[in-house]
């Protein structure tokens, strides 16, 4: 097993863990952030204002989802992974819904903003650094503050919206473009969060991970059976 490098105590970890988890989770205020976050996201980008870009993208509820993949994939948890992927799944696809809606109400042509999505080696290691910045910081609470400033570095929003104006606007061009540099933030926070945390030793616990994974799963199943009975 991997080594701690970098030292905290099991209280410190547990919380991350809880915290992630509870980041992860895709309720009506994850949603609520996320579609205002989409929306400002989306008609930044039709200004071309960098801006009003920036304000959504502090807003941006994504990040937990991510570092938790790349914390189920540290702890070997498919459970876990199974999980945090589902509802991220979700979340993604629930943006480009919303930023379909806002492309097709506010039509505009392309502009600099939209076309400067450009993937590269220095975008992922911008994502790869963003990364291992948010997730120390989440282990380490004094740092939280760090942590939407961190958002703003890199963000999955800007190329998921320009994406939706992309399909908007039928270019081709735009849609690979956009869609190959939120892969490339994607793939950069994971694993960069992946090599965070093993430093800091979470690959020891899958059990305590699994546990707050199962008492999420019953608090959904809770709330599913009341909005039944309840319509």
């Amino acid at each position: 097993m991997f080594n701690p490098i970098l030292k905290t105590g099991h209280t410190e970890l547990r919380q991350a863990i809880e915290k992630l988890i509870a980041g992860s989770r895709t309720d009506i205020d994850f949603y609520f952030m996320l579609s205002i976050s989409t929306l400002i996201v989306t008609l930044g980008l039709l200004e071309g204002s960098i801006v009003i870009l920036i304000g959504g993208m502090i807003l941006a509820p994504l990040l937990s989802p991510l570092l938790g993949i790349g914390l189920a994939i540290t702890t070997a948890s498919g459970k876990s992974l199974k999980w945090i992927i589902t509802h991220l799944l979700k979340a993604l696809g629930f943006v480009i819904f919303i930023a379909l809606i806002v492309a097709f109400l506010f039509a505009s042509e392309d502009n600099e903003l939209i076309n400067s999505f450009h993937p590269n080696l220095n975008l992922f290691l911008i994502a790869f650094a963003a990364g291992a910045g948010a997730a120390y910081a989440w282990v380490r609470p004094n740092l939280s503050p760090a942590i939407p400033g961190i958002a703003i570095t890199v963000s999955l929003l800007p190329p998921l919206a320009a994406t939706a104006i992309g399909i908007r606007n039928l270019s081709s061009v735009i849609i690979s473009e956009s869609f190959a540099l939120f892969f490339i933030n994607l793939l950069g926070i994971i694993l960069a969060s992946i090599v965070i945390f093993l430093m800091f030793g979470f690959g020891t616990l899958q059990a305590e991970e699994e546990k707050i994974i199962r008492k999420e799963e019953a608090e959904e199943q809770h709330t599913q059976e009341e909005q039944k009975n309840n319509p």
